[in-house]
């Protein structure tokens, strides 16, 4: 008997350099493109604003990349593709610059972010500026990373927490997370109450921790110092499924039983979230100011 293939680890970020560096073609998950749609047009008009901003996670190879444009005005400066590979994100940077004749204004934005890590999240984000998540199964991918080990107090919080606040009675502790629950707060962090996530996904139990009550008190009885409960930052508004489109090969025709996946609709609530995290060129007025200037020649 022939060993066990070991399955892929789509948690290791050396596993997708690893991949994007062999393979350099498209290549989607799940679906085509246009599968979402009718969903992501339905989310832009609910969202209501002339340049909506969207953040494409996990987006790979995916030639949903391109697709996305479409819902975006000249120059794309409000769609962000972001992904854990820095191999893909430089190879599809560079594959837009050349398809668009070296033009940078004419491109979008492109960041290697690790999203289970809020130091990367908070320094390559910008704060609260989404109204537009998309999915396309990187919820799958995420979901098969180790549990993330987090040190509380936590970084991320409901509260705001000055400086002058007295957290002496808190002791410093680690606890480990599902990482999905981690990938909810840390998106919660960057998108605007009411904005809508849109995860396509192949299971039906994706994101269990969203149901039930919410609670704002921590498992370790204290209140605003562990992991936010995502429950609070985000409700499922919708769940359906929506059948897999296989392309045909060849001049046969096969039967074969009909795929589904599932898509979901998750929507922000309006409780804030804040972080006592500081990107480190905000450490300075000189380089406040340069980001400054930055930001006001994207939009």
């Amino acid at each position: 008997m022939p060993p066990k293939a070991k399955a892929p680890d789509f948690g290791s970020q050396d596993y997708w350099d690893q991949r994007f560096t062999k393979d350099t073609k498209p290549f989607d998950w799940l679906s085509a493109p246009e599968a979402l749609d009718p969903l992501i047009t339905g989310a832009l008009r609910r969202a209501n604003e002339d340049e909506p901003r969207i953040l494409h996670i996990g987006c790979g190879s995916s030639l949903l990349s391109r697709h996305l444009r479409k819902y975006v005005k000249y120059p794309p400066r409000q769609l962000h593709h972001v992904d854990y590979s820095k191999v893909v994100i430089k190879a599809e940077a560079v594959r837009e610059m050349v398809e668009f004749n070296g033009v940078c204004v004419a491109c979008a934005i492109w960041s290697a972010v690790d999203l289970l890590d809020y130091k990367s999240v908070v320094e390559n984000c910008d704060w609260r500026p989404y109204s537009l998540i998309v999915d396309k199964s990187t919820s799958d991918a995420i979901s098969c990373a180790e549990d993330v080990v987090c040190q509380l107090p936590y970084a991320v919080t409901t509260r705001f927490v000055s400086p002058g606040d007295n957290l002496v009675e808190i002791e410093p502790k680690e606890i480990s997370v599902h990482p999905l629950q981690i990938l909810a707060v840390h998106l919660a962090l960057v998108t605007k109450p009411g904005a809508r996530w849109i995860a396509l996904s192949y299971t039906a139990e994706r994101y269990p921790f969203l149901e039930g009550e919410a609670t704002e008190t921590e498992d370790d009885g204290t209140s605003h110092t562990g992991i936010p409960d995502p429950r609070l930052l985000w409700t499922v508004v919708d769940k359906q499924q929506i059948e897999a489109k296989e392309e045909v090969s060849g001049g046969g025709v096969t039967h074969r039983p009909k795929v589904y996946h599932w898509v979901y609709i998750l929507q922000r609530t309006s409780i804030p979230l804040f972080t006592s995290y500081v990107r480190p060129e905000e450490d300075t007025e000189e380089d406040s100011d340069e980001d400054a200037d930055s930001d006001s020649g994207q939009d």
